[in-house]
């Protein structure tokens, strides 16, 4: 049940007129803390040995944000903000999956 709670109860529609993500490599201990039970932090091991992990920053710049059903003329116009950490799944088969865990996302409007 959990799962229905965490995604948008309607599909979604819009274009991006601009958007810069932001990477960032940290040491992984500031961002562990921050990977949920389940996911581990994905790391990268440079040539000198030193382990890094990664977030992102991202501000996107989408217009005519609107459920799918509408036409664009209905949409508004949004930036979004959204702050990632990389992270890592096992699964019961052995195999690993890679993915963005989603620490906040923002708005600059409340509708």
């Amino acid at each position: 049940m959990r799962h229905l709670l965490q995604r948008h109860p309607l599909p979604m529609r819009t274009s991006f007129a601009h958007s810069l993500v932001l990477t960032y490599a940290l040491p992984p201990e500031p961002l562990t803390p921050l990977v949920p039970p389940g996911l581990a932090l994905d790391t990268y091991r440079d040539a000198d040995g030193t382990e890094h992990g990664f977030v992102a920053a991202a501000v996107v710049d989408t217009r005519a944000l609107r459920p799918s059903f509408l036409p664009a003329a209905l949409g508004r116009d949004f930036i979004l903000t959204g702050y990632r950490i990389f992270t890592r799944f096992s699964t019961p088969g052995g195999r690993t999956m890679r993915g963005l865990r989603i620490l906040r996302s923002d708005t600059d409007h409340r509708m």
